[in-house]
C-alpha cells in the first residue's frame, strides 16, 4: 500500500489540526506581547533596542538547530523530534512568564525560537511526506493561513489581556496552546519514517546532502525568495509597535486593529490563492505574489516622504497579501523538488528563513527609524531582490 495512503485519513486529518495549533503558538509567541513592548521597557528597566532584541533573539534560537533537526529526524524518527521539540517550547515559555530580569527573559525566548524551530522543520517534513501535487500545496497554505490568525489576531488578543493584566499574561496563553498541542500531537502524529528507512548520522553525508541541496538551483532560488519576502513581514513586526505607538501616537487597540489590516490581506491572499492553485498554477502566483509585494514596498516608501501613516498601511497590506499570496504554492514547489531529501530540505529552509529573518530584525532594532523610511527601504530592497533572481531563474529554465 502506497505510505501516503496508509497515513491518510481522520488520525492525519487531527495531527494536522494539532500542528496548526502548534503553528498558531509559535506565531502568538512573537505577535501577542507587540502591544506590551513599549510598557516593558519600564518594566524590565531596559531600552527599546534590548526589547526589540527579543524579537531578532527568538530567530536566532529558531535558526542554530535547524541544520541538525533534518538529521536528527532521520535517524530518530519524525515523531520523538517533534516532541522533544514541543516539551523545550513549553519549559521556556513557562520561564518568560516568570523572569523579572531582561537578561533571562532574552534566554527563555532564545530557547523558546529553538523549541518553536522544530513545529515548522519537523511538521512541514511530515506533510510533504503525507500529502502530494495541489494537496500539498493547500495543506502549506492552510499551515500559512491559520498561522497568520497570530499577527492578525495577537496584537488584538494581547491588547484584550494588557486591560486586565500585565505582559506575562501573554505568555500565559502561549503556554496554554503549547500545551495542548504537545498533547494532541503525541497521540495522533504519524511516525513518516518507519525504522527501516531511517539511517545513521554521518556528519560527512549530512553535509553533501546540503551541499547538493544549496546547489539545486530550483531549490535555493524558491528557498531565497521565500525567505527574503518573509523576513519583510517580520521587520514590520519588530518596527510597527515603536514606529505606530510611539511615533505617530496611536494607543494598543488602534495599534491591533491595524494589524488585523496588515495581516488581514496577508490571510485573505492566501485563501484566494489556495482556491487559484489548479487554475492558476504555482508558478504564475509565485511570480504574481512577488510583484504584489514590490508594488506595496514602493508606495510605503514614497507615503513616507509625506509622513502619510494610511499611505505606509496600505503599502504595508500590498506587501503582505503578496506574501500571503505565493506562500503555499513556493513551499510546495520548493519542497516539492526534493521529497527524497525532505527532511533535509525543510532544516535548510528553516535555518535560511530564521537567519534572514534574524538579520531583518536586527537590522531594524539597530536603526532609530522613527518615521519608517528605513523599514520601506529595507521591503523595497527584499522585493526588487526577490523579483530578480525570481526572473533570472525563469529566463534561465526557458521559462521567462
Amino acid at each position: 500500500m502506497n505510505k501516503r495512503k496508509a497515513v491518510a485519513g481522520a488520525g492525519v486529518l487531527a495531527f494536522a489540526l494539532f500542528l496548526i495549533i502548534c503553528h498558531v503558538g509559535r506565531g502568538l509567541s512573537n505577535d501577542i506581547y507587540l502591544p506590551a513592548m513599549p510598557g516593558m521597557t519600564t518594566f524590565f528597566a531596559s531600552s527599546e533596542h534590548l526589547i526589540q532584541f527579543s524579537l531578532s533573539i527568538w530567530f536566532i534560537g529558531a535558526g542554530i538547530p535547524c541544520l541538525f533537526l533534518g538529521p536528527l529526524a532521520n535517524r530518530y524518527g519524525r515523531r520523538v523530534v517533534m516532541l522533544g521539540g514541543s516539551v523545550l517550547f513549553i519549559i521556556s515559555t513557562l520561564l518568560c512568564v516568570l523572569t523579572n530580569d531582561i537578561t533571562f527573559f532574552l534566554a527563555a525566548r532564545f530557547m523558546q525560537g529553538m523549541g518553536a524551530a522544530v513545529f515548522t522543520i519537523i511538521g512541514y517534513t511530515a506533510i510533504a511526506e503525507v500529502f502530494s501535487g495541489n494537496m500539498q500545496a493547500k495543506m502549506f497554505a492552510w499551515i500559512a493561513i491559520c498561522g497568520t490568525l497570530s499577527p492578525l489576531l495577537g496584537p488584538a488578543v494581547g491588547s484584550a489581556i494588557l486591560v486586565a493584566f500585565d505582559w506575562r499574561a501573554t505568555f500565559v496563553l502561549v503556554l496554554f496552546l503549547s500545551l495542548v498541542a504537545a498533547m494532541g500531537l503525541f497521540f495522533t502524529m504519524p511516525e513518516t519514517r518507519p525504522r527501516e528507512q531511517r539511517s545513521p548520522l554521518h556528519l560527512n553525508s549530512v553535509f553533501q546532502q546540503y551541499l547538493s541541496l544549496l546547489t539545486f538551483r530550483p531549490f535555493i532560488t524558491s528557498l531565497l525568495t521565500f525567505s527574503l519576502l518573509f523576513a519583510g513581514l517580520i521587520a514590520w513586526l519588530t518596527a510597527s509597535p515603536f514606529l505606530l505607538m510611539a511615533h505617530y501616537g496611536m494607543n494598543e487597540s488602534q495599534f491591533s486593529l491595524l494589524q488585523i489590516g496588515v495581516f488581514g490581506a496577508y490571510m485573505l491572499a492566501s485563501l484566494y490563492s489556495n482556491r487559484r492553485l489548479s487554475v492558476t498554477g504555482t508558478e504564475k502566483i509565485i511570480v504574481m505574489g512577488i510583484a504584489l509585494a514590490l508594488i506595496g514596498a514602493l508606495v510605503m516608501l514614497l507615503s513616507c516622504f509625506g509622513g502619510r501613516i494610511e499611505g505606509i498601511l496600505v503599502g504595508m497590506g500590498l506587501f503582505s497579501g503578496g506574501v500571503g499570496y505565493l506562500t503555499g504554492a513556493i513551499n510546495a514547489v520548493c519542497l516539492g523538488f526534493v521529497l527524497d531529501r525532505a527532511a533535509n530540505a525543510s532544516a535548510l529552509l528553516g535555518f535560511v528563513l530564521m537567519i534572514i529573518s534574524m538579520l531583518a530584525s536586527a537590522l531594524i532594532s539597530a536603526v532609530a527609524d522613527k518615521q519608517g523610511f528605513f523599514l520601506a527601504g529595507l521591503l523595497l530592497l527584499i522585493s526588487g531582490f526577490s523579483w530578480f533572481i525570481r526572473g533570472n531563474y525563469l529566463q534561465s529554465d526557458g521559462r521567462g
